[in-house]
C-alpha cells in the first residue's frame, strides 16, 4: 500500500568517503587533498537518478566540496535542486566553541552562495552533532543569515541523538530558527530511525518503505530522507585498519542503494527541503517549542523572524519592496536595488535584514560592511544614504533587527555599527549630530510655490529665467558626471566611480531621473540627479560649472525640478542631507526650508568615540588641499579606490 500524497524531502549529505566521521581516527585532516576525490562522480550519479523521475532534492553541501569542485554546485542550482550548508570541514558542531562553530557556517554559507549565486537557507550538522549540550548552536544559525536546521536526530545513538527532542519540526526558543529532525517512527515508547544512512542500507526494504509510509499516514507528516554520495559508490578505495564496527556501518550493503533509491522514488512522493517547510504551507510542530523551558505550547503574540534578502532573489526582492513602498519609516533608501549597487560597483558585502511575523515581512534594515585601512572597519546602514535605519511597523521588529545587525557586526568585528536614523531611538548610544536633513511640502500651484522662496532667492530664480536657461532630463549621467566631477575637484574631494551614476539610472529606473540646465547657447552649466519615492522628490547629487553662479543656474534649476514635480502631483520636495555651518546648509536654508537634526546611532566595539570621516574633520585639511591641485583626470581615476569607503 502506497502512502497518502504527502511531498517528503530528500536530502543528500554532500561529502566524499574519507571525510566520514567515523573515519576520523584514522584519517587525518591534512591528507584529505592527497586521496582520491569521488565525490563529483557520484553526486553526478544520484542527479541521474532524480532526473529519470524529475524528482528535486535539497544538497546539504561542504564548504571544502564546494571550494574545490564549483562547477558541481552550479550543476545542482542549474538542476532546480536546493542547496544547503553541511558546514565547512565536517567537523561535528559538538567539537566547536561557539567561535569556531560560528567561523565554521559563515565560511560555508558565503563560499556556497559566492559560487552558487543563491540563497543558502538551510543547514545540517555533520553527524547531526546539535544536542543538549550545544543548543547554542541555534541561535548562531539564525545571527548567520540561516532559516532552517535539520540537524537534530531524534533518537539514541552511541555518536549523536536527542531522544526527547520534538519528531517533526519546531521553532527554537528565542532565535526563530526552524529545526526540522530527521525522521523517526515512534512504536512502544521509542523513536525508531526511519530516514536513511546506514539504516536504510542495514534494513530490509520493505521494512524502510513501512515505516515512511506510517509517518506519512498515521502522523501526517512529510518524512526526511537522508544519503550520501560514496554510499552509491562500490569501488570507493577501502581504508584499512579500522574496527569491525565501523566497517560494517560503512559499507555494509552499498551495493543494493542505486536500486533502492529508485524504489522509493517511485514508492512515495519527493521534493526540496525549502518549498515544503519554507513555503506557504509549512508544517511546524503543535505541540513544542525548544528553549530553557523544555516543551511548550506556541502562545501570545508571534514572534519576529529575521531572514535575509540575497541578491538574485527576485520574489522575496519584490516582497521586499513591496513593504517598503507602504511603510511609513521606510525611504528611496530603504529599496532592494540598493543591495546591486552596495556589491556590484563599490563592492561592499551586504547584510539586508527582513523581519518577518505570521508569515509577513514586519521590518527591514538594509547594511553594508566597509573596511578600509583609512577609514576603519564598519557595518553601516547604509553608506551613500541619507537615512536607512530601521523600518519597521512594530517595535518588535524593530528590535529584532536591531539586535540581529549587532550580532553581525560582532561577528564581523567591526570598529561599530551605524543606524542612519531620522528619529532618535537609543538615548544611550553615542550619535553623530553633524547632518541634518531640509524638507517642506510642495504646494499645488506653480506660482504658489515660487511666492514661497524667500524674496532674495526668487530674484536669483527669476535672473536664471531672464538669462534664457533651459532645462532638460537627460537620457545618460554624460553631462551630469562632468560638471559634477568638476564641482567636486574644485572642492578638494574624491569623485564617485561614472558607473556608479549610470547604475542609479538603470536599476532604478524612472525613480531616478537626471536634470541638466544649459545656457541659451546650449553650454551645460548645473546638473542635479534626484530621486523619486512615493510623492517626494529628492536631489541627491548635483554639479555646476563655474559660470553656474554668475547666471543663477543653480537656483534655476532647483526651481525647475520643484516647478517640474508640482506639475507631476508630489506633495514634498526633500533637499536632503547637509553638514552644519556649511554653504549647502545656508543654501538651503535661503530657500525657506527649516532644518531638522538626523539621528545617526553607533554601536562602539574597538573605538572610543564617533567617527569623524568627513571634509569638516580638521585632520583631512592638507588632504583636501592636495587633492584640488591633483589634475582632474588622474583625480577621476584615483577617487573611486578612496570614496567608496566613505559613504
Amino acid at each position: 500500500m502506497l502512502a497518502p500524497a504527502i511531498t517528503n524531502a530528500l536530502t543528500i549529505d554532500v561529502e566524499d568517503y574519507f571525510q566520514v566521521s567515523a573515519f576520523a581516527p584514522y584519517i587525518r585532516r591534512s591528507e584529505w587533498d592527497a586521496r582520491e576525490c569521488r565525490v563529483e562522480r557520484n553526486v553526478g550519479r544520484i542527479l541521474e537518478i532524480l532526473a529519470e523521475r524529475d524528482v528535486k532534492a535539497t544538497f546539504f553541501t561542504l564548504g571544502w566540496v564546494a571550494e574545490r569542485y564549483p562547477q558541481l554546485v552550479k550543476r545542482l542550482v542549474a538542476e532546480g535542486h536546493e542547496l544547503a550548508s553541511h558546514g565547512y570541514g565536517h567537523e561535528r558542531a559538538s567539537d566547536l566553541d561557539r567561535a569556531a562553530f560560528t567561523q565554521d557556517v559563515t565560511r560555508a554559507k558565503h563560499l556556497l552562495e559566492d559560487i552558487s549565486g543563491q540563497p543558502v537557507r538551510g543547514y545540517r550538522a555533520p553527524s547531526f552533532s546539535i544536542g543538549t549540550g550545544n543548543l547554542w548552536a541555534f541561535d548562531v544559525l539564525a545571527a548567520t543569515g540561516h532559516q532552517y536546521s535539520s540537524s537534530i536526530y531524534p533518537i539514541k545513538h552511541d555518536h549523536y541523538g536527542m531522544p526527547d527532542s520534538p519528531r517533526f519540526a519546531y521553532r527554537v526558543g528565542g532565535s526563530g530558527l526552524l529545526e526540522v529532525p530527521v525522521t523517526t517512527l515512534r512504536m512502544m515508547n521509542r523513536n525508531l530511525p526511519s530516514s536513511g544512512g546506514g539504516y536504510f542500507r542495514l534494513l530490509p526494504y520493505a521494512l524502510s518503505r513501512w515505516m515512511i509510509g506510517q509517518v506519512n499516514r498515521e502522523d501526517r507528516e512529510a518524512a526526511i530522507f537522508y544519503c550520501h554520495p560514496w554510499e552509491f559508490d562500490v569501488h570507493q578505495p577501502r581504508i584499512a585498519g579500522i574496527d569491525a564496527k565501523t566497517r560494517f556501518r560503512h559499507y555494509v550493503n552499498i551495493g543494493r542503494m542505486e536500486d533502492r533509491l529508485r524504489s522509493l522514488l517511485q514508492d512515495f512522493r519527493w521534493g526540496r527541503m525549502d518549498q515544503i517547510f519554507l513555503g506557504p504551507r509549512q508544517r511546524v510542530c503543535r505541540a513544542h517549542r525548544a528553549g530553557r523551558a523544555g516543551r511548550r505550547g506556541l502562545r501570545g503574540r508571534p514572534v519576529p523572524t529575521i531572514e535575509r534578502l540575497h541578491a538574485g532573489d527576485a520574489a522575496l526582492a519584490a516582497e521586499w519592496d513591496a513593504f517598503v513602498l507602504a511603510c511609513p519609516q521606510a525611504s528611496f533608501f530603504h529599496r532592494s536595488g540598493w543591495q546591486h549597487i552596495m556589491e556590484a560597483v563599490f563592492r561592499h558585502r551586504s547584510f539586508f535584514l527582513l523581519a518577518r511575523t505570521a508569515g509577513r515581512i514586519t521590518g527591514v534594515l538594509p547594511l553594508a560592511e566597509v573596511k578600509s585601512l583609512l577609514f576603519g572597519h564598519a557595518l553601516v546602514s547604509l553608506p551613500f544614504a541619507v537615512y536607512a535605519g530601521v523600518a519597521a511597523e512594530d517595535e518588535a521588529s524593530a528590535l529584532a533587527l536591531e539586535a540581529e545587525a549587532q550580532r553581525i557586526a560582532q561577528q564581523l568585528g567591526v570598529q561599530h555599527l551605524e543606524l542612519r536614523h531620522t528619529q532618535r531611538r537609543h538615548e544611550d548610544w553615542p550619535q553623530q549630530d553633524l547632518y541634518v536633513t531640509f524638507r517642506k511640502p510642495i504646494l499645488a500651484e506653480e506660482e504658489a510655490n515660487m511666492l514661497a522662496i524667500p524674496r532674495k532667492q526668487r530674484a536669483m530664480v527669476r535672473k536664471g529665467i531672464k538669462n534664457g536657461l533651459v532645462s532638460a532630463i537627460d537620457a545618460n549621467v554624460d553631462r551630469f558626471f562632468a560638471l559634477y566631477a568638476d564641482n567636486v575637484h574644485r572642492h578638494g574631494t574624491p569623485a564617485l566611480p561614472k558607473r556608479y551614476f549610470a547604475e542609479l539610472l538603470r536599476v532604478f529606473g524612472a525613480d531616478c531621473e537626471v536634470l541638466t540646465v544649459s545656457s541659451a547657447e546650449g553650454r551645460p552649466l548645473s546638473s542635479v540627479l534626484s530621486f523619486y519615492f512615493r510623492d517626494e522628490v529628492l536631489p541627491y547629487y548635483a554639479g555646476d560649472d563655474l559660470a553656474a553662479r554668475d547666471l543663477a543656474a543653480n537656483d534655476f534649476k532647483y526651481w525647475e525640478l520643484m516647478r517640474l514635480a508640482c506639475a507631476r502631483g508630489l506633495k514634498t520636495f526633500d533637499y536632503g542631507r547637509s553638514k552644519q555651518g556649511t554653504g549647502p546648509y545656508a543654501f538651503k536654508k535661503n530657500w525657506g526650508f527649516e532644518p531638522t537634526p538626523l539621528h545617526y546611532e553607533y554601536r562602539l566595539y574597538k573605538r572610543e568615540a564617533v567617527p569623524q570621516n568627513n571634509p569638516a574633520n580638521a585632520k583631512y585639511k592638507l588632504m583636501i588641499e592636495t587633492w584640488r591641485r591633483l589634475p582632474l583626470g588622474f583625480a577621476n581615476w584615483l577617487g573611486p579606490h578612496v570614496v567608496r569607503n566613505l559613504g
